[in-house]
């Protein structure tokens, strides 16, 4: 990963301690990947690696290596498995509803205690959870609108021609099957998220570390911290002495060794 993490003093995995930890912060950061979503019915990417196969992850049933802005822009069968795959998401989504864990940083934020919420998510359930959308930085995008693929964009950085068209519309307009496409120009529709091997909107990582160095306790749920880079914004807590805890229902590579707290949830 060619991650440094500062080596603990300490780690603590009751649930009491991370209660205490809460009580006592102020500046709440948290980083959340596609495990919070899994119990709002939400397929994750990946798999737990506790699970021994990805079956049932989206990696598993489409091919990422294929997902990219160049397939997307150039090859008609990587946009027809990628609208596949997005109406499967897009199905969940319009059916699933906060689960507790994205309520719980709603309470957080009514009491005036959470700083931000960093997320991998692009199904925004920490908003529909009481987080405001100010207060949200969507690493990977959403699925809240679809987009000209010719609209140049901070999510769309590479347009499917010269970047002339500025079409926006519901997300209703995908229809059921097929690619949609734009009515303005006649280039594929497409949702504001990034595609694989994408560059992150800009601005949304320094907006990250921003979040973390200045917050007092970091809490990662539900992310198999593979993906940079946000797996180094636990390194860059830990580097300035602020706790962090983890709650995932397995050890990632760095867990044991590198976490200040450490929760694990079966």
């Amino acid at each position: 990963m060619g991650v440094e993490y500062a080596r603990p003093c300490h780690q603590l995995n009751s649930v009491g301690s991370v209660a205490k930890l809460v009580r006592r912060a102020n500046r709440i950061v948290a980083l959340t990947g596609a495990g919070i979503s899994v119990e709002s019915g939400i397929t994750p990417f990946r798999a737990p690696s506790s699970s021994g196969s990805d079956t049932g992850a989206i990696w598993a049933e489409f091919d990422a290596r294929q997902m990219t802005v160049a397939g997307f822009n150039h090859d008609a069968h990587v946009r027809e498995k990628w609208w596949a795959m997005k109406r499967k998401l897009l199905k969940e989504m319009r059916l699933a509803k906060p689960n507790p864990a994205h309520c719980f940083f709603g309470q957080l934020e009514m009491r005036g205690k959470l700083s931000g919420v960093i997320t991998q998510n692009i199904d925004s359930l920490h908003q529909d959870g009481g987080v405001p959308c100010e207060k949200v930085n969507e690493l990977h995008g959403h699925m809240r609108r679809l987009i000209c693929s010719d609209h140049r964009t901070a999510l769309n950085p590479e347009p499917f021609a010269t970047g002339a068209c500025d079409f926006v519309c519901d997300l209703a307009a995908c229809g059921e099957a097929g690619i949609p496409v734009c009515p303005k120009c006649s280039s594929p529709l497409r949702t504001e998220t990034v595609l694989f091997e994408q560059a992150l909107p800009e601005g949304a990582v320094e907006r990250a570390r921003k979040q973390v160095q200045d917050c007092d306790l970091l809490l990662v749920i539900g992310s198999t911290l593979i993906v940079r880079p946000a797996n180094e914004l636990p390194a860059e807590a830990l580097r300035r002495g602020i706790p962090v805890i983890m709650v995932n229902l397995d050890d990632t590579c760095f867990s044991s060794a590198f976490f200040l707290y450490f929760v694990t949830i079966f």
